[in-house]
């Protein structure tokens, strides 16, 4: 999957394959959010503020799993 580095204080960088969201972070953990729509992504891509989208829309929504 290619990551997009993104400015943000939790947050290191994000990333979308058609299904899946990929959503890396400063602290080194790396999470996969499915099935997300496309819609969502690009919501995420063009928040102001990534780390609330993440919180809000993202997190509570869709299944999680981490990455190792």
């Amino acid at each position: 999957m290619e990551m997009i580095k993104i400015k943000s204080s939790v947050i290191s960088a994000i990333g979308y394959d058609g299904k899946n969201i990929e959503v890396h972070l400063h602290s080194g953990k790396k999470y996969q959010y499915f099935p997300v729509p496309e819609k969502v992504f690009n919501d995420f891509l063009n928040a102001k503020s990534k780390g609330i989208f993440w919180n809000k829309q993202i997190k509570p929504k869709y299944q999680c799993r981490e990455l190792r």
